[in-house]
């Protein structure tokens, strides 16, 4: 290698020997891959790099006041990085100054011994070619051998070319972006710019599964404002706890982007449209914590403190804004060893018939094999065969440990084998089962027609429209309605009721040998309310969804030692409600037949209003008003008044 004098000038002459480190090859692959990464890092634009056996050489394309910043960044980390290596070097491998050199002088050498040179400022093509092929051809002036492959491949990957690197950098950005942008989401694009989701795909980290186009315009206003600007947009709040918003939310989180979120909740805002909102600040200044509020929007000029929730605590996943004592509280539910997961093999929604005026149908009256039912497709009492039917329920008729009976029954065009649903073949149900079959004859153009004409084929056009909720279901179950205000759980202890998509079913895993009332009680308890309401989406009116993805995080306890005392207390409530509902039922009839009420409507049955059936939560003079709007509405019979007083038989009213 050829050498040069300046390094033997070192320690005032007293070193006979060049006080100067020459690298190996493992230094060198080591020195230009960590280079490598700061150049990434800090997203330097490097035109020219080379690394000659005790120096390196650098182009880059910066402000000449950046180089001290960029140069102690360097020397630092490779220092650490090849000191860190050499610490666990064996004995044998000594770093002389030359391979004739004595070793008395042990004492470790700094890595880099000269400061850098002084940057000098490029200020034409011509200073520019040469500079490049002076640092390319480095080596070569020092008589070294060509870098291995590893090694060059390095050099060239961080490299950039002259064109990239000299790119005009945009340095501004807008002060404030404000707007309310328009929600649509990948399936409406899709179906008319398939062209705009591939692009969208591919370019923004926040388009995730089937995102909604809002999610984009936070993204790409936050690259769009400077340093010191802020975004601020009023936009739907799911992508807080949606499976859409994970990119979004990973983008926040990355860049610390969020300021903070006014959550409105499930207010409404806009008097035309039926969505909730929140505000939310985007801005680009160094933060720990995201501070919120959960907010009517109509107290928005009354001061209040905000809550905050640390970076820290969040991630791609649900950001369930809580203040710290909420999230301190949630994250010590957390601590117990179960989830409903882990607890219930299943939870699922109930059929999605594509047809519930035809496949739903109400009983009249029971005739042994066959059953009178009132069909809404017909607007008629029909006559259907029991075996061909299975008990049904509606979301309504599920609430807080309901003793649940029913008058609703669907067709189930299913055979069971094993508790799994098998779909008959038409002619099957017309030997077995001739009155169903001339009902569906009657419907069959409807039936066919379904979702655009999906089911107008042989095999399927007497079918449910999907799969869903038809095997496993004659299994013992925890029932909920999908949407509810509270927890309103019961129990299907039989197992034999069938539902629709608005109700919910837990069948419990048979390795926990506890009652399923043990978990029914938990499951309708206020922390399950109060878990679900700071984790789940809030509707209208503080109804929320009880939802699967929302429920299997809940936490739940190891069985005790006496569970009984849940049990037992789940099981009286559970006589109460029935001993209840019972009075309550044989009170309205004894309404409807006593005041001229009728239970028909032409074919179809006629039920109280919400106020009748309730009678036992009304005062009296509320109750006198409703039985008389009742008798009203079903005599449509407006224009003379009645004394209610004279409604009531004597020994009531004495």
């Amino acid at each position: 290698m050829k050498k040069y004098k300046v390094r033997e000038r070192r320690d005032a002459d007293t070193n006979p020997y060049p006080n100067v480190i020459y690298f190996t090859q493992e230094d060198d692959l080591l020195i230009t891959q960590t280079i490598a990464d700061i150049v990434k890092e800090d997203a330097l634009n490097l035109l020219a790099y080379n690394i000659c056996a005790d120096h390196i050489h650098l182009l880059i394309a910066c402000d000449i006041e950046e180089i001290p910043s960029i140069m102690q960044k360097i020397k630092a980390i490779t220092a650490k990085e090849v000191n860190k290596t050499r610490e666990h070097t064996t004995a044998t491998r000594e770093h002389a100054p030359l391979a004739n050199a004595p070793l008395e002088n042990k004492k470790r050498k700094p890595l880099w011994t000269q400061k850098y040179s002084a940057p000098k400022e490029v200020t034409t093509q011509e200073q520019l070619d040469n500079t490049l092929r002076y640092i390319q051809n480095n080596r070569q002036k020092h008589e070294l051998p060509p870098h291995i492959n590893t090694l060059q491949t390095i050099i060239d990957n961080m490299c950039v070319s002259v064109d990239k690197a000299l790119e005009p950098e945009y340095t501004g950005g807008f002060d404030v972006v404000i707007g309310n942008p328009p929600y649509v989401r990948k399936q409406g694009l899709m179906e008319h710019y398939p062209e705009m989701c591939a692009f969208y795909e591919t370019n923004y980290q926040s388009a995730t599964a089937n995102y909604d186009i809002y999610a984009l315009f936070m993204e790409r206003s936050f690259d769009l404002i400077n340093p010191k600007g802020i975004v601020s947009y009023i936009l739907p709040h799911k992508f807080l706890i949606t499976d859409f918003g994970v990119g979004i939310r990973q983008f926040f989180k990355e860049k610390k982007a969020v300021e903070s979120i006014l959550h409105f909740g499930s207010e409404m805002v806009f008097a035309d449209a039926s969505t909730y909102t929140c505000i939310i600040n985007l801005d680009k200044s160094k933060k720990e914590s995201v501070h919120f509020k959960k907010i009517n929007p109509h107290e928005l000029a009354t001061p209040f403190e905000w809550d905050y929730m640390l970076y820290d605590k969040l991630s791609e996943q649900n950001w369930d804004l809580q203040s710290q004592k909420v999230f301190d509280t949630i994250d010590t539910l957390k601590q117990q060893p179960y989830t409903v997961d882990d607890v219930f093999d299943r939870i699922f929604q109930g059929i999605a018939s594509g047809g519930d005026k035809f496949f739903t149908l109400e009983k009249i009256k029971n005739k042994g094999e066959i059953g009178l039912f009132y069909s809404e497709m017909l607007d008629k009492n029909i006559e259907i065969e029991f075996g061909i039917l299975k008990p049904f329920l509606k979301g309504n008729q599920i609430s807080k440990y309901e003793n649940i009976s029913n008058t609703l029954y669907t067709l189930f065009p299913y055979k069971l084998e094993n508790n799994k649903a098998k779909p008959y073949n038409f002619d099957q149900i017309e030997k077995e089962f001739p009155l169903a079959a001339q009902y569906y004859r009657k419907n069959e153009t409807f039936l066919r027609g379904r979702e655009k004409g999906r089911f107008n084929n042989d095999e399927e056009w007497f079918l449910f429209s999907r799969k869903q909720g038809i095997t496993g279901v004659e299994s013992p179950k925890i029932m909920t309605q999908e949407i509810s205000l509270g927890c309103n759980m019961t129990f299907d202890e039989k197992g034999e009721f069938y539902h629709p998509t608005t109700i919910y079913s837990f069948v419990k895993n048979e390795k926990f040998k506890v009652d399923d009332k043990f978990y029914l009680g938990i499951l309708n308890s206020k922390v399950m309310w109060f878990f679900l309401k700071n984790t789940g989406t809030e509707l209208r009116g503080g109804y929320f969804r009880f939802k699967t993805n929302y429920l299997k995080p809940f936490p739940l306890p190891a069985i005790p030692e006496n569970p009984d005392l849940i049990i037992d207390n789940v099981n009286n409530i559970l006589t109460l409600n029935k001993n209840l509902q019972q009075v309550t039922q044989a009170f309205t009839a004894l309404l409807q037949s006593k005041f001229s009420i009728p239970i028909h409507k032409g074919f179809k049955p006629l039920v109280l209003s919400k106020k009748l059936q309730n009678w036992h939560e009304l005062d009296f003079a509320e109750f006198l008003k409703e039985l008389e709007k009742a008798r009203k509405k079903a005599a449509k019979d407006t224009s003379r008044e009645h004394d209610p007083w004279q409604m009531l038989p004597w020994h009531i009213k004495n």
